[in-house]
């Protein structure tokens, strides 16, 4: 019995890492294209 419960939570870690490996992605996405506007933005005011 113990066998199966070790199994389904290194099955249920392997799915929470894939869930935090792809919040992280898109967490480091949506930052660097906000960092980007910003930028874009601050570069259009100093234009003016």
């Amino acid at each position: 019995m113990e066998d199966i419960k070790e199994e389904e939570e290194v099955l249920g870690s392997s799915l929470t890492m894939e869930k935090v490996a792809a919040a992280k992605q898109f967490i480091e996405n949506h930052y660097r294209a906000h960092m980007k506007t910003i930028q874009e933005r601050k570069e259009r005011s100093l234009s003016l």
